[in-house]
């Protein structure tokens, strides 16, 4: 068994939100927390195409620059900011 790579984040929800993560987590088959790492690790993903974009589109830098800040690849940036054309 290899060891796992992954890191812990704790998330607190209040009792209708955690019904609710419960809920959609059931609907796609999936633990609570597999959905919430998907969610979170899509939107944080999002945020950071979004700034990235900005970032370009000022001149503040290059793709190459910016796919090192952010942990993205060149191609995931260029390939959205493509996209907002």
């Amino acid at each position: 068994m290899m060891p796992t790579t992954k890191q812990t984040v704790s998330v607190r929800l209040d009792h209708e939100a955690k019904l609710r993560v419960e809920q959609a987590a059931k609907l796609v088959g999936q633990s609570a927390g597999a959905f919430i790492e998907k969610a979170g690790v899509e939107r944080a993903q999002q945020v950071l195409i979004d700034w990235a974009i900005k970032q370009q589109r000022r001149g503040d830098a290059s793709f190459s620059e910016l796919a090192e800040q952010t942990n993205l690849s060149i191609e995931q940036i260029m390939a959205a900011a493509g996209q907002r054309d």
